[in-house]
């Protein structure tokens, strides 16, 4: 399980959570989304809003980026990747 660390510096917001597997639960996402850009129709960030150089990274200070897409089943997911 890791911690991490995404940020949002245009709005100089973070949201910290723990990471089990690859990807973010639904409501973590939703989460963060809210806790980094809470504004409505704002295009701040990417997929969790998260933006700047090092926006997500582990205690360890490792980087890492989001991609989202769909499962094949139909269901909407945040995947955190490294390099």
């Amino acid at each position: 399980m890791k911690m991490l660390t995404i940020r949002n510096n245009f709005h100089n917001t973070e949201c910290r959570l723990r990471l089990r597997g690859r990807e973010l639960s639904r409501r973590q996402a939703n989460r963060c989304r809210r806790t980094l850009c809470g504004v409505t129709g704002c295009l701040c960030g990417g997929a969790i809003n998260q933006r700047g150089p090092a926006s997500i990274v582990d205690t360890q200070g490792r980087q890492y980026y989001a991609r989202t897409g769909y499962d094949d089943k139909g269901r909407w997911y945040v995947r955190v990747l490294d390099d």
